[in-house]
């Protein structure tokens, strides 16, 4: 009976930490999991989109923060989204983290920023990227319903 509860007990944190991942294909050979509950996208100006499964929060640039003093990015703002939504912004966020050929290093002026959570991963898209594009793309579409 001792042993049966250990194993048990052993199992608990197991089975409470257990979620199916999210598997994207990478290569037509390998897949990548990447488990994405909320996620920051920082756009080539700076200006941060904090999405979770219920809502955007906009967190815009000042002139103060912007390399020139004079860029804003205007007001911030939060909008809800439905989860179909949330789910179209994570499979483009996904599409984008698997194309390898847009990815950069470190971050430099007009490149995009996705910051994937848990796990606080970064992933950084070059300014010229299809992935830059894609993301921004995808965010005001939803955005600006």
């Amino acid at each position: 009976m001792k042993k049966i509860s250990y194993l048990i007990l052993l199992s608990i944190p197991f089975l409470i930490q257990c979620k199916t991942p999210k598997l994207e294909k990478m290569n037509n050979e390998s897949y990548q999991v990447i488990d994405m509950d909320r996620f920051d996208y920082l756009d080539g100006n700076g200006n941060k989109y904090s999405i979770t499964p219920e809502s955007i929060i906009y967190d815009p640039i000042t002139p103060a923060e912007s390399s020139t003093g004079i860029y804003s990015g205007g007001e911030p703002y939060t909008i809800s989204i439905s989860l179909v939504e949330f789910e179209i912004l994570q499979e483009t966020a996904m599409n984008c983290i698997n194309k390898k050929e847009g990815i950069i290093e470190n971050r430099i002026k007009g490149s995009g920023m996705l910051v994937v959570e848990p796990g606080n991963k970064i992933f950084i898209f070059d300014s010229q990227s299809t992935q830059k594009t894609e993301m921004e793309n995808t965010i005001q579409s939803i955005t600006k319903k």
